[in-house]
């Protein structure tokens, strides 16, 4: 069943990031025709690059808006959609249909990101995911995960959501599709508006790892970070790697401080890892 996207927001036991999305944070933008489209993705009319992001430059904006319509020349209300693949002529797949994608190959435990969105009218903002493997035996594409979630809320300022992915097979899948979308052809009202930004599959770890963390067995502080994370434990003996929102290893020390000066703010996991054991820790680092 659908749920609203405010149902599920990231507990504070966070998780940690898997496989890489496309830009994942809207940072990167191209002319697509008479668009300016963010690359690794196909949009559709009134989908806009937005400056007001929850972390870098840039977001992507969903907004319900007019069109001109070239073949008919009418003004059409167009209910924007924004989908991993390339642009394709035509109106943008449905909701919940497997269109176009990009190799992947892992199998995360949930989705997250962060949104913020002004509903008019009740309008419904829609998250579809659909984790697929092609079946060379009947040469169709078998669904091996999947998230179908739905928001009607307006939420005033930039909020996390974490769906959990659905599985129905245990294969590793191929291909990766995520399309988000605002209003559809029965209810979409002018005005509406939905931003995103920071898009990340992750990966939860055991229980018994999470709760080692909990019993701070280890302290890493501040958090936020602005320029030095300091880090204690009650095993000296350690590795500290920290990794950023791409799934790149971006510092590795074992010192009990680490420079993060030098890099951008965002949301990154902490490894630390001794000789018997591996924590994890979600690290934010703010220079603001």
């Amino acid at each position: 069943m659908k749920k609203l996207f405010t149902t599920m927001l990231i507990s504070a036991s966070m998780p940690c990031f898997s496989q890489v999305i496309p830009n994942a944070s809207f940072e990167n933008w191209a002319q697509a025709g008479p668009f300016l489209a963010p690359i690794d993705w196909a949009t559709s009319p009134s989908v806009l690059q937005s400056t007001d992001a929850y972390s870098g430059s840039f977001s992507v904006l969903l907004q319900v808006d007019t069109f001109t319509n070239p073949q008919t020349s009418t003004l059409d209300t167009i209910a924007p959609s924004i989908y991993t693949g390339a642009q394709t002529m035509g109106p943008p797949p449905p909701p919940g249909t497997s269109f176009g994608g990009y190799a992947f190959t892992d199998r995360p435990t949930s989705i997250s990101g962060w949104l913020k969105m002004n509903a008019v009218n009740g309008d419904v903002a829609m998250l579809d995911v659909q984790l697929s493997k092609w079946n060379t035996t009947s040469n169709t594409r078998d669904i091996i995960g999947s998230v179908q979630q739905q928001n009607n809320i307006s939420v005033a300022t930039y909020t996390p959501f974490s769906f959990p992915i659905n599985y129905t097979s245990s294969a590793v899948p191929d291909t990766a599709f995520i399309q988000i979308s605002l209003g559809n052809p029965q209810q979409r009202s002018m005005g509406s508006q939905l931003w995103v930004d920071d898009l990340a599959f992750s990966t939860t770890f055991p229980a018994a790892i999470q709760n080692t963390a909990s019993q701070q067995v280890w302290q890493v502080y501040p958090n936020p970070a602005n320029n030095l994370l300091h880090i204690t434990s009650t095993n000296q003996n350690y590795t500290a790697i920290l990794i950023n929102s791409m799934g790149q290893v971006v510092l590795q020390t074992n010192s009990a401080s680490a420079d993060v000066s030098h890099l951008p703010n965002g949301n990154y996991c902490l490894q630390l890892r001794t000789n018997h054991q591996t924590n994890y820790q979600n690290i934010t680092i703010n220079h603001n």
